[in-house]
């Protein structure tokens, strides 16, 4: 979760996963609620278990709800809620966006101070979910200029 708008599949089990700097062993759950004027509305609490990499997934039962029903997720440590994000139901959960650069030309040039220089580039998203992500353009190590790009639904 990182408060991006979070996907879930409609099902009997139903799957929230995620990653937290939290102390693996730590008392932690995963709370999804209906948005007002969900019908039926629901609200279920999942106890996690934080792995030695950071990493929890919780199971849900959603099957009674119906694809586009909206809520919010919230994880909770020792019983403080930590970090939330939007939540939707989905028929099926889509892979993350993924964005690929191409025809960046030229690669590498050398220009002297002061030059103008015109460098192309391609960024698509392969994956199946929107997301905006930023593009750096770097000299080196220092940043030149910054774009974020959107991806769109496929």
């Amino acid at each position: 979760m990182d408060g991006d708008e979070v996907q879930i599949g409609l099902g009997e089990s139903a799957t929230i996963s995620g990653t937290t700097n939290v102390a693996p062993g730590s008392d932690a759950s995963v709370r999804i609620q209906s948005a007002e004027g969900v019908s039926p509305s629901f609200v279920e609490t999942s106890d996690v278990q934080i792995n030695s990499d950071g990493t929890f997934s919780a199971e849900f039962d959603v099957s009674a709800q119906s694809v586009n029903d909206t809520g919010t997720v919230i994880f909770h440590v020792a019983g403080s809620s930590v970090e939330g994000s939007d939540m939707r139901i989905v028929e099926t959960v889509g892979e993350p966006a993924n964005f690929q650069v191409s025809g960046l030309n030229p690669q590498d040039v050398t220009v002297t101070s002061g030059d103008v220089i015109d460098i192309p580039a391609t960024a698509e998203s392969t994956g199946e979910n929107a997301t905006t992500q930023t593009m750096t353009f770097q000299v080196g190590s220092n940043t030149i200029a910054d774009q974020d790009v959107q991806s769109r639904w496929r």
